[in-house]
């Protein structure tokens, strides 16, 4: 039980004179003697002011015709958490025009130095990755070329690529009927891997792979539209500024550290979580490079089929585990593309053969 010290004044006694007492706090009020007299205040009975002069720091509790002077405000700290009402604004009012000028003042240092430092750190950290963003602009322009290799020997050994006599053919003319759509020329080569998941890989020497289960599962307009995304992906090189991101996070690790700039970056992993600002990014990318009036491109689709693979437990851990899709996205698509898709439109021959040899890639 919490108790403080107090001058107990009765009716017939001055202000200059009392009684020193020790008042406990319990749940309902105060308690304290006052000669053979046990008193009991109850909370919601108090009235708090304090003396009328500037200087002085004396806080005065009322009860009926009684008074109790305390000579420490901070007494309070104690009776705060038992008042309510307008015994607690009371307090709370003497408690702030009591705080010393030093306390508040060190108070504003305290929450100034604490904003300084955040911004410091923050413009340190966004000063870093400007500066590798920039590093990566005059950078060996054939670093993404690089990378990209890389990233197709570590595919090869990791899954299962059908390729060959009888894939190949069928890989590049849907590339081509890709390229019709689009007008554009930046995907140089299209593989299809064995996969469980719906999965997509753009690597960053324009070589784009695609998993069995998503060629099975995706309808022509919806395989135009992740073509397009992922050809946004490329052509704002996220892959690489990825890694630099990553790289900024590390920077204070890596103060101590001689290390090579081009070897950090050709060491990206082959997975790639992208930001929902890159996602968004590589979208804006696909909606203003592919011809207006081209309606094939169903975004919508491949947002609801991506909605669709987050309520599976084998989907869900397929390429939707490193989008995050934009809830809105549909909104975004509802605009963009309005014109209606005809059922002759739905199907393209290239998928078809594709589709029917799938089982054949083990």
């Amino acid at each position: 039980m919490d108790t403080f010290q107090a001058l107990w004044h009765n009716a017939h006694q001055s202000m200059d004179s009392g009684q020193l007492i020790e008042v406990e706090i319990g749940s309902t009020g105060l308690s304290f003697h006052a000669g053979d007299i046990t008193q009991q205040w109850r909370f919601d009975q108090l009235r708090f002011h304090r003396a009328e002069s500037v200087n002085s720091k004396l806080l005065f509790i009322d009860y009926e015709a009684e008074t109790l002077t305390l000579a420490d405000y901070q007494t309070l700290d104690h009776l705060l958490p038992y008042l309510t009402g307008a015994q607690r604004t009371q307090a709370l009012e003497i408690y702030a025009a009591y705080r010393s000028p030093q306390s508040k003042q060190l108070l504003s240092l305290v929450l100034f130095a604490t904003v300084l430092m955040g911004l410091i750190l923050w413009l340190f950290f966004w000063g870093q990755i400007q500066l590798r963003k920039q590093q990566l602009a005059l950078a060996d322009k054939a670093l993404p070329q690089r990378l990209g290799q890389k990233h197709e020997q570590i595919l090869a050994q990791q899954q299962t690529l059908c390729e060959g006599d009888a894939w190949n053919p069928l890989t590049q003319q849907l590339l081509k009927d890709y390229q019709a759509q689009s007008k554009t020329t930046n995907l140089h080569k299209l593989t299809i891997f064995t996969a469980p998941q719906s999965e997509v890989l753009m690597l960053s020497n324009g070589h784009l792979l695609l998993s069995t289960m998503l060629v099975q599962e995706l309808s022509w307009p919806a395989l135009l539209a992740l073509f397009a995304h992922e050809e946004g992906h490329l052509m704002l090189n996220h892959r690489l500024e990825s890694r630099i991101y990553a790289q900024g996070n590390q920077i204070f690790k890596r103060l101590w550290q001689q290390s090579d700039d081009q070897a950090y970056l050709l060491d990206a992993p082959l997975w790639v979580q992208y930001s929902r600002g890159q996602e968004a990014a590589a979208d804006h990318w696909a909606f203003t490079h592919i011809p207006e009036d081209n309606a094939l491109f169903d975004f919508k689709a491949l947002a609801k089929q991506a909605l669709i693979y987050l309520d599976d437990p084998i989907q869900s851990k397929g390429f939707v585990a490193r989008h995050p899709w934009a809830t809105d996205r549909l909104q975004g698509t509802d605009q963009r593309f309005s014109q209606p898709i005809t059922q002759a439109h739905q199907k393209n021959t290239t998928l078809e053969s594709l589709r029917t040899k799938t089982i054949d890639c083990k």
